[in-house]
């Protein structure tokens, strides 16, 4: 058997190949799609329309007051008084393209605006329970990944 090195390497170079990022590799299947909004009120009309297409297992809407981050030169930035809205979706990875069209379609976002992260882990239970949601075909090969990632 070759070593541990060697088999991650492998890993990598195969989900590199079939376009996905290396962190993807050991995915859970599941990944949050989140935006900026400018009109919640449209917003929540799509997320409707995410449900009814089966796109979407949650959405959240998160309010932020306040932004705290590392500036120019080191400096602490705290920005305040904005009230931005930030739309934060849940679906499995096969959705993710799907999900990014309804929203560039509905005017909600534009291309490249939306941020996809794949989900390294969580519980095991929740992952398994979005994939069946969306999709009830592909739930049992996920259940099968999860344990593989668990197992890595």
């Amino acid at each position: 058997m070759f070593p541990a090195v060697f088999t991650q390497f492998a890993k990598q170079r195969n989900a590199k190949s079939s376009g996905m990022c290396p962190c993807q590799g050991s995915s859970t299947g599941v990944s949050q799609v989140s935006l900026q909004l400018d009109t919640p009120e449209d917003a929540d009309k799509v997320v409707q329309l995410l449900f009814q297409k089966k796109l979407a297992t949650e959405a959240k809407f998160l309010s932020q007051v306040q932004r705290t981050a590392i500036g120019e030169g080191d400096k602490l930035v705290v920005e305040g008084e904005k009230n931005l809205l930030t739309l934060v979706i849940v679906t499995s990875d096969d959705k993710v393209s799907g999900v990014l069209t309804e929203l560039e379609e509905q005017d909600i976002a534009k291309k490249g605006e939306a941020i996809v992260s794949p989900l390294l882990s969580g519980k095991r239970a929740y992952m398994k329970w979005v994939q069946e949601s969306l999709n009830s075909v592909k739930a049992s090969a996920s259940a099968s990944l999860l344990d593989t990632a668990a197992r890595d």
